[in-house]
């Protein structure tokens, strides 16, 4: 019988696997402080899984890489500071934002850090299309970062802190704590991205 796995983090520290048809716990993962993480379906679309690992991040300040079937370590990137953020999982790299302001890309084979981008702020769940990664921030604003270069190729200002963007035809959706919902433009004709406000609604 084929059985599909539903995967989590809580606030008790653990990461969870627990079988979605009947709701049974299969294993758990202990890590040292809060997780705050978007549920992963194996088998199912995921960013956090990938060739029978998922990837998840802990305030504890690290980086977990853990088999789905073992439930075993495979290895664990350090940070100075924790991660309340979801990893996004693209072309053997996960991106992830740190409570310290640091975006990071890390190579899912060794784990090893291959660059990471700094912003005044802590940094929102990683979104990304197109071979950019988008971000929001509590500095008040959204990001878009080349995944090849590790540049910023812009950002927008919002009047508070800026949420994790969904991106959909050349448009980047999210919200803000000054209650608005954005949409600014992801991509231009030139590819290389403008920022540029289509619309915006106040949240009532």
């Amino acid at each position: 019988m084929h059985i599909s796995l539903v995967y989590f983090g809580s606030l008790d520290s653990y990461f969870y696997a627990v079988d979605s048809s009947t709701g049974q716990e299969r294993w758990r993962f202990k890590t040292e402080d809060w997780i705050v993480s978007s549920p992963a379906i194996a088998d199912g679309f995921s960013p956090a899984i990938a060739d029978g690992v998922v990837y998840f991040s802990s305030d504890d300040g690290n980086l977990y890489a853990v088999d789905i079937t073992t439930s075993q370590e495979r290895w664990r990137f350090t940070v100075e500071e924790g991660s309340l953020s979801s990893p996004a999982l693209v072309d053997g790299m996960v991106y992830f934002g740190t409570s310290d302001g640091y975006l990071y890309g890390v190579d899912i084979a060794t784990g090893q850090e291959r660059w990471k981008f700094n912003v005044d702020g802590a940094v929102k769940w990683p979104v990304i299309a197109d071979e950019v990664v988008y971000f929001g921030s509590d500095n008040g604003h959204l990001y878009a970062v080349d995944i090849a270069t590790s540049q910023e190729r812009w950002k927008f200002k919002t009047g508070e802190e800026a949420g994790s963007p969904a991106i959909a035809n050349g448009v980047a959706y999210f919200g803000s704590f000054d209650v608005f919902f954005m949409q600014g433009t992801s991509k231009n004709t030139d590819f290389s991205g403008s920022g540029n406000v289509i619309s915006r609604v106040l949240a009532s």
